[in-house]
């Protein structure tokens, strides 16, 4: 079944439940207000009924009261009877000759004529009708003078009740009628408006599907469905971004693996040509050319290794206190060689005083040779790499700044710099890497319960600032 179709279906029942909601309490309401408005009209009658009684028994006028019980009775059907009676309960006058100068001993009588409200019974006559009678006591002054009262047929208002709620029931009825037509235009109109957005999100995550990455979704509905097909495109772009980051690491890793590979593979065919005089010619340069392209692919195997050990989080630090000035000063005369032939100075500010710092030794080691071997290759001919550190009391970590002039980082991009995959490119050049260096630095130095950030200026350099524990955490 169809979304629209189940949509509908489920509008259409929920309008019919409301529709029959609707009629019962319109329905219960109805004869609410029915049998309310024919207890007033009792209430109304039998209190008329006591003025004119009185008025009449003042004048001793029993003709006048004889005949205006007589009206009342003929000018509505549901007066079954209509009397007076004076203080001792005799009846002086009644709508049935037969029973005038009749006493009255029954209690309710009795109890209509001292009350000084109007009261009410229901009783069963001989013949079987039913009668709801009202009493009200008659007043002269203070005086009780005697008792109206008028006895109503109970089945005679249930028919003229019923007979009004079955109009009002085809009033209703046909009112729900032309509400359920316009509530089934509305459904069909409503069910349309929610199938098309849905329609082209399904038809959107299909051409995601089939590889087209680029697709983007329209909706301008200012709802919910705007908001999904919104993130519907930020999703798109993200699969999008790393469709082509994964083109890139592609690229990176197979660069990576060739160049090395290619140099090993250069020497060795020069000396298997010469035979053993090749072996023999074979100089220490030769070896060490092929020696480093090795430990290149070493590294690139190792910081593979550690992006999965971190993403696993199985990656262990080795935490002990070290003096940081061995450690940068050692990787800063083993860059200098590559940053002489760049014209790139590298400037240790570094004091022994320095308090030492509680982290593992080889992974902090790891982190100054990324970001350091980083700097270098942005850093343009003439430029500088300078790497310092400084400590306040009562601060517990040592600050740590790594600092080039090379080309910088564009500010939009700063925020991805630490992510997997994401490689540094200057403004000017791209350099080759697998964009695993500074994900790695990032999660060494918070492992080690340090904090690292970056600040940049296109054109005039990038700088991250580290800090490492001094105490044991």
């Amino acid at each position: 079944m169809k979304l629209r179709t189940k949509f509908s279906l489920l509008i259409a029942v929920l309008v019919v439940f409301l529709l029959l909601i609707t009629t019962v309490v319109l329905f219960v309401f109805e004869k609410s207000s029915l049998i309310k408005e024919i207890s007033q009209k009792q209430i109304v009658m039998v209190g008329n009924l006591g003025k004119v009684s009185r008025d009449c028994l003042m004048r001793k006028d029993f003709i006048f009261l004889i005949n205006y019980l007589k009206t009342i009775k003929g000018s509505d059907e549901i007066v079954s009877f209509a009397l007076f009676t004076d203080e001792r309960n005799k009846v002086l006058a009644h709508t049935d000759p037969e029973f005038i100068r009749e006493t009255l001993t029954d209690e309710f009588s009795q109890r209509a004529f001292e009350s000084d409200t109007i009261i009410l019974r229901n009783f069963q006559t001989k013949t079987g009708e039913k009668i709801i009678e009202y009493a009200a006591p008659v007043k002269f002054a203070s005086d009780r003078i005697g008792t109206a009262r008028i006895g109503f047929s109970t089945d005679i208002i249930d028919s003229n009740i019923s007979s009004a709620l079955s109009d009002v029931r085809k009033r209703i009825l046909t009112a729900g009628i032309l509400s359920f037509a316009v509530g089934l235009l509305v459904i069909f109109l409503i069910s349309a408006s929610i199938v098309k957005p849905v329609r082209l999100l399904t038809r959107g995550a299909e051409l995601i599907g089939e590889g087209k990455l680029d697709t983007k979704i329209n909706l301008k509905t200012g709802d919910e469905f705007a908001l999904l097909a919104e993130k519907f495109n930020w999703m798109s772009a993200k699969l999008k971004e790393l469709d082509e980051m994964k083109r890139d690491f592609t690229s990176s890793v197979t660069h990576e693996l060739r160049s090395p590979l290619g140099a090993i593979e250069t020497y060795i065919n020069k000396m298997l040509d010469g035979g053993e005089d090749g072996f023999r010619e074979t100089g220490v340069s030769d070896l060490f050319i092929m020696k480093n392209n090795a430990a290149r692919l070493a590294r690139f195997i190792d910081d593979l290794l550690d992006a999965a050990k971190i993403e696993s989080g199985r990656m262990e630090v080795d935490a002990e206190f070290f003096k940081l000035l061995p450690v940068v000063g050692d990787l800063a005369e083993f860059f200098t060689p590559q940053a002489a032939k760049k014209d790139v100075e590298i400037a240790v500010h570094i004091t022994r005083n320095l308090p030492a710092v509680y982290a593992d030794k080889e992974r902090v080691r790891q982190v100054f040779i990324n970001l350091i071997s980083n700097a270098l290759k942005f850093t343009p001919s003439g430029g500088k790499i300078t790497v310092s550190a400084s400590f306040k009391k009562p601060s517990d970590f040592v600050n740590i700044l790594v600092k080039d002039t090379g080309e910088g980082i564009p500010a939009q991009d700063l925020k991805y710099i630490f992510d997997k995959f994401r490689q540094v490119k200057g403004g000017k050049q791209s350099v080759k890497g697998t964009g695993l260096g500074l994900f790695i630095v990032k999660s060494i130095v918070e492992l080690s319960g340090g904090s690292i950030k970056v600040e940049s200026v296109v054109g005039k350099g990038t700088q991250f600032n580290l800090t490492l524990p001094v105490k044991k955490r």
